[in-house]
């Protein structure tokens, strides 16, 4: 979700030579479930349908889960901070439901350079948005990691690839 918040640091180009994006969240929004905006209804689902899956599932998130033995018990306290579901429910509900394709838009007309990042094999922000993207932001690069997924910042900072300084 970093990417729409990234993106309209445009709104002052003074303070930013380059940007570089990592499988960014693009889209026009979408209105999320009644039972997701419903009060009572939303705490309820979160506690007991969202919130126990959402460790689990972030396994799928890479390729070689057991190359980051230590992700996975680094997640599980922050679930219990209060406010963390909270949180997490409050941008499913309002921050995924707005139109982050203008500010990349606006990003694209800047002439800022972009870097694009991408796992091709990413489930949260597939692959094939990037083509999206790139039509909103016309000078953007990408680099795309084809055996990655979501988590494709994850990686030992000696095997960084050429072009992301």
């Amino acid at each position: 979700m970093g990417g729409p918040i990234t993106v309209n640091s445009v709104r002052h180009p003074e303070g930013v030579r380059k940007v570089a994006l990592y499988a960014p969240a693009y889209g026009k929004g979408f209105a999320p479930a009644w039972r997701l905006r419903a009060p009572l209804v939303k705490d309820f689902i979160m506690c007991t349908q969202i919130a126990p899956t959402l460790a689990p599932t972030q396994r799928t998130d890479f390729v070689h889960p057991e190359r980051y033995p230590d992700y996975f018990a680094k997640y599980l306290p922050q679930m219990r901070y209060r406010g963390f579901r909270h949180a997490l429910l409050s941008s499913i509900r309002d921050f995924l439901s707005q139109n982050s394709a203008l500010a990349f838009l606006q990003l694209g007309k800047s002439g800022k350079p972009v870097l694009l990042v991408w796992g091709r094999a990413d489930r949260d922000v597939p692959f094939a948005v990037s083509g999206e993207v790139r039509k909103a932001i016309p000078q953007a690069k990408i680099s795309c990691r084809r055996r990655r997924r979501a988590r494709v910042v994850l990686r030992a900072p000696g095997n960084r690839k050429p072009g992301l300084d």
